[in-house]
């Protein structure tokens, strides 16, 4: 179903949560998150604070159980739910979204999803005691691609044996267990199949480096894993054999909505002090109204985006990719803003938004480079929009006076001749500057279609206000357009 057509449906509304996770739950963890953000710790910041109490008071919100099924015990969140409470405990470090985050994801999805029925009682059980799941994919010289990962899981006797290593791997020290992606050309017929493992921390062979010391966010522990010939039962194995790149491409795109969401909460509490000092300085004008608009956008990209995940939209993989494009992008440029309102007026920066400039730039790395994100939202964008181009039609009903009417039908024009334009020049599309351009381009029509969605039904907006945004996002989409027609012509 194309995007606006949901629009023209109205299947969505505010409180309207696709069937999971009534809203006083969420707003009661969102309170409790607010409530341990205002804690004092006795640490510098969030990162030693993790280490002296935060974690605990943490689990004790329920954080980590947010996308636990509830048979198991936990709060099955949905996606929609899932951005609006990592943005929110994203506004008391970074340390805390890039925690959670792979833990719910890829941790708590992989097993929830493929899980046998005793995996999922035996690691749920731990979860609820406060006990995090790793994911342990990318390795050196591969990255985070799974068919070429060199990490296997071979027969041996009456099970198995696991060998490779791992690298960049989270949350192994506060983890019950590793769910290890390893190739596994004798488990199934499939070339280049890979497998899901499930390792113990203490398991005899599994050697863990030293925590990495990071330039920032060194609250979620990082470390590297080397793999010497563990011995793995028959039922640590789960998950469909050798298909773990199809699993992983379904729980990757929650976590690409939770690194958005990360992005989005950093912007939004470094916008909240830097007004805390402006008001102290007598300042203001451009940050607020500047920030407002930013913060708007993120918040519609998120919430629409993690409601057409809920219902299984087609091209959920393409939105969630988009989504993480939109808010990392925006987020990070709204806190360099930041950073330089302070330097134009002679403000002293804030301790806390310096930490915030130096985390922001890990939500583009979390769940997928962005270079690697464009690149797969591109190819899956190129091939769908001729053949799309004429569904890109917003309702009359959300346009207000001739000249935005006007503005939409140009731009309805301008995609449906770039639709052309890119699908006979998909070859030739090679350029790093070109992609880029395009991935700005599809990032601006996926915003203003979302704050078109958004805003028909947010009560707290006032009607000129919502115009305003929408007028100024679809503005934004139209000189992406430019952007593209003069790169497509050099």
């Amino acid at each position: 179903m194309p995007l606006l057509e949901l629009v023209q449906k109205k299947e969505w509304t505010p409180d309207n949560d696709a069937g999971h996770l009534p809203r006083e739950a969420v707003d009661k963890l969102h309170r409790d998150l607010i409530a341990v953000r205002d804690m004092e710790w006795d640490a510098k910041g969030p990162d030693e604070a993790m280490q002296a109490g935060l974690f605990d008071a943490l689990a004790a919100t329920g954080l980590f159980a947010l996308t636990v099924p509830e048979q198991y015990g936990g709060l099955g969140a949905s996606n929609e739910a899932f951005t609006r409470i990592i943005r929110t405990a994203s506004t008391i470090g970074a340390c805390v979204a890039i925690t959670a985050v792979p833990h719910l994801c890829n941790g708590v999805k992989s097993i929830g999803l493929f899980g046998t029925q005793e995996i999922k009682k035996e690691v749920f059980a731990q979860v609820l005691d406060g006990k995090l799941i790793s994911f342990a994919l990318t390795e050196d010289h591969t990255g985070s691609n799974v068919p070429s990962i060199r990490s296997k899981v071979e027969p041996d006797g009456n099970g198995y044996r696991l060998n490779g290593s791992k690298l960049w791997v989270t949350n192994v020290p506060f983890a019950c267990c590793i769910v290890v992606v390893a190739k596994s050309p004798d488990l199934s017929p499939i070339p280049n199949g890979s497998t899901f493992v499930l390792v113990d921390p203490g398991a005899q062979g599994l050697t863990i480096s030293k925590t990495w010391h990071k330039l920032a966010a060194d609250g979620s522990p990082t470390v590297n894993l080397f793999l010497d010939n563990i011995r793995v039962a028959e039922s640590q194995l789960f998950g469909d054999r050798g298909k773990a790149i199809n699993h992983f491409n379904t729980i990757v795109e929650t976590g690409r909505l939770g690194a958005a969401a990360g992005a989005a909460g950093i912007a939004q509490q470094s916008l909240a002090l830097a007004r805390t000092d402006a008001r102290k300085n007598g300042l203001g004008g451009h940050l607020s109204s500047q920030g407002d608009f930013d913060c708007f956008v993120m918040h519609a990209v998120l919430r629409y985006s993690g409601f057409l995940c809920d219902i299984n939209h087609e091209e959920r993989g393409i939105i969630t990719a988009l989504c993480k494009l939109t808010c990392t992008h925006r987020a990070m440029s709204m806190v360099q803003d930041i950073f330089s309102w302070y330097l134009s007026n002679g403000v002293p920066l804030n301790p806390e938004v310096e930490r915030m400039l130096k985390e922001i730039p890990f939500f583009k790395i979390v769940e997928g480079p962005s270079e690697v994100i464009t690149f797969h939202a591109m190819l899956s964008m190129v091939s769908k929009l001729a053949t799309k181009a004429s569904e890109i039609d917003i309702p009359k009903k959300f346009s207000h006076g001739g000249s935005l009417e006007n503005q939409l039908g140009q731009l309805g024009r301008q995609l449906a001749g770039f639709a052309l334009q890119i699908s006979e020049m998909r070859p030739m599309i090679q350029h790093q500057n070109a992609l880029w351009s395009l991935a700005q381009f599809a990032a601006a029509i996926h915003t203003a279609q979302c704050v078109f969605a958004v805003t028909a039904w947010e009560k707290d907006i006032g009607d000129d206000k919502a115009v305003q945004y929408r007028k100024r996002a679809v503005n934004e989409a139209i000189q992406a357009c430019c952007v593209i027609r003069e790169t497509l012509n050099t």
